[in-house]
């Protein structure tokens, strides 16, 4: 065999172990996260759906967030706002849009229907989970 040639099978044998082990992780989340998505009024047909709905809202979301970011960045700077009330205003902020985009791909995708109160406790778990990566809000400085 060519070396070129082996190397190739190499590496498409490493691209297909790490992508089997993605697509298991996912699934085990899937399985896992299906129980709570349920009692939290989230009711879909099968896994690949709400993988696809989730993934989605992320994809829409994540443009989303960087401007709910900005705002608390400008009240900040312009001296509005202290860090814990910009914080207040980026997860009020987060949580509505989030909201707002689940609500959206909920109406398009027939195959995934959730509550509006699931739909506004999920958007408030989303928007708390992405605070963390956001405590680039304390080293706003003024210019």
């Amino acid at each position: 065999m060519k070396p070129k040639m082996k190397k190739i099978l190499i590496d498409l044998l490493g691209y297909t172990i790490i992508i089997g082990f993605f697509l298991l992780v996912i699934s085990i989340l899937a399985t896992f996260a299906g129980a709570a998505l349920t009692f939290l009024g989230v009711y879909y047909t099968s896994y690949v759906f709400l993988i696809v709905f989730f993934a989605v809202i992320l994809a829409v979301c994540y443009p989303i967030n960087y401007l709910a970011n900005l705002l608390p960045r400008m009240l900040i700077l312009k001296g509005y706002a202290g860090i814990k009330r910009a914080r207040l205003i980026y997860v009020t902020i987060d949580t509505l849009s989030i909201y707002a985009v689940m609500r959206i791909v909920d109406l398009i995708m027939s195959t995934v229907t959730t509550n509006y109160i699931g739909a506004l406790m999920l958007a408030f778990i989303f928007a708390i989970l992405s605070r963390d990566k956001n405590k680039d809000l304390l080293y706003v400085t003024k210019v």
